[in-house]
């Protein structure tokens, strides 16, 4: 089997209909700083192809030097510069129409979908018996406004 991250996405054969918003720089390139909503959605893209950490709550919404050229050679850490690189483009780290169609596009490889990490071959993390323990035991409460009657 070859590893997910040595071949181009797989591509989907009907993807969603939209166009890149705006070009967007590393902040080295001088062009300026790039942030706003569409980076965010960039951030959550490039995560699920397995470029970037998942991390929704800690992720800002600018288009820093980090998560254009990725922050080291770990498979899950190389950012957009990695997407460029795992698909065959200019490994720029600018976020422009060749990149963004690739996003458009890719579909999640299928080991990746299935959990596995990447080079470790290691499991995502499942609830613990704790969790589910926890889950197992509440209950609804009920809504403030409606009393129980005597």
């Amino acid at each position: 089997m070859t590893d997910w991250w040595t071949v181009p996405y797989p591509k989907h054969p009907d993807p969603p209909d939209v166009s890149l918003p705006r070009t967007l720089y590393p902040p080295k390139m001088g062009e300026g700083f790039f942030n706003g909503d569409d980076v965010t959605a960039y951030k959550r893209a490039v995560s699920r192809l397995g470029r970037w950490p998942w991390d929704p709550e800690g992720w800002d919404d600018g288009y820093a030097d980090t998560f254009a050229y990725g922050t080291s050679g770990n498979v899950k850490d190389t950012g957009v510069k990695g997407i460029q690189r795992q698909s065959g483009l200019d490994q720029s780290a600018m976020l422009g129409p060749h990149t963004f169609e690739i996003l458009r596009t890719a579909m999640i490889p299928y080991a990746l979908a299935q959990g596995l990490l990447g080079p470790g071959r290691r499991r995502r993390p499942r609830l613990g018996p704790g969790v589910r323990r926890r889950q197992e035991r509440a209950r609804p409460r009920p809504h403030p406004h409606h009393r129980r009657t005597a």
